[in-house]
């Protein structure tokens, strides 16, 4: 890291603390230069890395443009889309001189500074948030939106062994926008939820086993919310003309979790039909390969999988895969679903 950078013009090049010369191929507007402005992220794609995939970010919500997401490569390099246009340099540039100084560096998942010399690499690629432009949304935290990143292949730079274990994977559903990205954050209920921040990290295997019990731990957290709202209502609505036998027996239906997930499933929670009717048919689909009759929900069916894998684990075979497969990409569309759009029953 060095202390004073500045811009040649003459040269295109910076000055480092007036020792050497660090070549930069694009424009820079010397009266743009702000790094104190800027938040840098490092993130790793795992559908790869194009030179000329830069987004412009927008907030969903606000519809507020807050920054740029790029290839590392791009700051390098004038042969993409971008290199004419004003926005995109004043972004880059400051993102370059920010990366160089001493007081500055990539965010890591805690806010803890990461030295970027550890971090160049042609893979990795830079989210840049202009701090000026998010101060008109309400308590943003950056960390609310790293799973609609993750729906875009996009996963938060975590340590130097990310890079060692990175490859790309191939996925043909996949829609990646042309010019603008909008990012949405989770919804009120998961933004304390340290597990959700770092679930695109976790998600980032091809063991599907792992990931499907991964993305259930969603489910667990929000049935654990549903236990206690159930439990508050029934301790609110206390009768005290009940037997021992009838509480016993609705505080048991309460905290059975086939019916918390049934909960989870029904109208009421404001889940989409698409991603249900779709998570319903892929697991019957690997309920139907284990010689075992169809589930009639969305709820039952995953539950079923759910014990299958955990009781029965051991007949699962390289033939059920696919299912496997199919099983997890749609329970990501569904959680995605679950994150954005979950609201509390009345």
């Amino acid at each position: 890291m060095y202390t004073n950078v500045f811009y040649c013009k003459d040269e295109k090049c910076f000055l480092i603390d007036d020792i050497f010369k660090l070549p930069y191929v694009l424009d820079v507007d010397e009266n743009e230069i702000d790094p104190r402005r800027y938040e840098i992220y490092g993130f790793l794609n795992r559908f790869g890395t194009v030179e000329n995939q830069i987004y412009k970010i927008i907030e969903k919500d606000s519809e507020l443009f807050i920054g740029y997401l790029m290839p590392m490569i791009s700051m390098l390099s004038s042969d993409h889309d971008c290199v004419n246009q004003k926005f995109f340099l004043i972004f880059a540039s400051n993102c370059f001189i920010k990366l160089i100084k001493e007081d500055a560096g990539i965010k890591g998942i805690n806010d803890e500074i990461i030295e970027i010399e550890k971090k160049y690499n042609d893979n990795l690629i830079l989210l840049i948030i202009d701090k000026s432009r998010i101060c008109n949304i309400d308590n943003f935290d950056i960390k609310n939106y790293f799973m609609c990143l993750y729906k875009y292949g996009y996963y938060l730079v975590d340590s130097v062994d990310d890079f060692k274990s990175y490859k790309e994977t191939v996925n043909e559903k996949i829609k990646l926008p042309e010019k603008n990205l909008k990012i949405q954050s989770v919804c009120k209920y998961f933004k304390e939820e340290e597990y959700i921040f770092r679930l695109p990290q976790k998600l980032n295997t091809d063991n599907y086993v792992l990931k499907f019990f991964y993305l259930y731990q969603v489910v667990e957290i929000i049935i654990e919310k549903i236990l206690k709202r159930e439990l508050r209502k029934f301790g609110e609505n206390y009768n005290e003309a009940l037997s021992g036998y009838e509480i016993s027996k609705e505080v048991h239906t309460i905290a059975s979790e086939d019916e918390r997930i049934n909960r989870l499933f029904s109208d009421e929670y404001k889940i989409g039909d698409f991603s249900k009717l779709n998570l319903k048919n892929e697991c019957n689909n690997l309920i139907e390969s284990l010689q075992i009759p169809k589930y009639p929900s969305a709820s039952s069916a995953l539950y079923a999988v759910r014990n299958n894998l955990v009781h029965n684990l051991r007949v699962i075979s390289n033939e059920h895969y696919e299912h496997l497969k199919g099983i997890v990409d749609a329970f990501e569309d569904f959680i995605h679903d679950i994150l954005y759009s979950y609201k509390e029953a009345e």
